[in-house]
């Protein structure tokens, strides 16, 4: 298994908070990070919570620098850049295009070197916290109060498909648990690119019957932390009247267009 590797670019301006969000930026999707980065500070949380950006291209990589020299005091920025040298298709990256596939391939090698650097900060502290977040994941308000159970990690559920989880909003804890989903689910994504959903849920599923790691992963509830269909496809549903949602994810609507479209008609493009 080709393991992928993240190469630090530059020192962080804070210590890392308890709880850290881990976001991966693509030029294609900038402004879709230049939006969640100026909600997080809208919700002012950027003293709470630490954000990671991972470059998945060279040409982002200014950008997120920028980003990083521009952190107001007491507040935790850092950029990496994946080594995976495999470009990005040009385009949409829709969700059929190979160039969405790569994208997938690279997540969970991704959160495997952020959740080792969580363990190495807080060991096996409970209260940290290591949250994935699609850049379609639009967070209308905090969501640490949410992550609550005997649980190794938190994801949204899928709608209406029974029983899958979506990683594209994960929170994980400093365990051997979380540790263990990760690699399995790299594992997978090695031998099967781009099936990033159903591997994810494969890999959950195989530990969750191992008697020692249970509970491994437990869904976030479906009417807070909710997909497309409970949201933007809503005719009355807007960031104006959100109803209990706390994170709304624009997962059903494929490509950048169609996601901008949509953010704007709902009020949640901040910028």
């Amino acid at each position: 298994m080709k393991r992928l590797l993240l190469l630090s670019l530059g020192a962080a301006t804070a210590q890392p908070p308890l709880c850290v969000a881990v976001v991966a930026c693509s030029m294609h999707y900038r402004d879709f990070f230049d939006n969640w980065a100026a909600q997080l500070s809208k919700l002012e949380l950027e003293k709470e919570i630490g954000v990671v950006a991972i470059a998945e291209d060279a040409d982002i990589v200014d950008h997120l620098q920028q980003w990083r020299k521009s952190a107001p005091p007491g507040t935790y920025r850092r950029v990496a850049q994946s080594k995976n040298k495999q470009p990005l298709a040009r385009g949409e990256l829709g969700f059929y295009t190979d160039g969405f596939a790569t994208l997938m391939s690279r997540r969970a090698r991704h959160l495997i070197g952020a959740h080792a650097a969580l363990r190495r900060q807080w060991g096996d502290d409970p209260r940290a916290r290591l949250i994935f977040t699609d850049l379609d994941a639009f967070w209308l308000s905090d969501p640490r109060p949410y992550f609550r159970g005997d649980c190794a990690a938190w994801a949204q559920t899928q709608h209406r498909e029974k029983g899958l989880l979506n990683p594209g909003f994960l929170v994980l804890t400093p365990t051997d648990a979380a540790s263990k989903l990760l690699r399995a689910w790299a594992a997978l994504l090695a031998k099967e690119p781009g099936r990033n959903l159903p591997l994810f849920n494969r890999a959950h599923q195989a530990l969750q019957r191992a008697p020692l790691f249970k509970p491994v992963t437990c869904a976030l509830d479906a009417e807070v932390f909710v997909s497309a269909k409970r949201s933007f496809f809503r005719r009355r549903w807007s960031a104006r009247d959100p109803g209990a949602v706390v994170v709304a994810h624009a997962n059903w609507i494929d490509g950048h267009d169609a996601k901008y479209k949509a953010f704007v008609e709902k009020g949640l493009w901040v910028l």
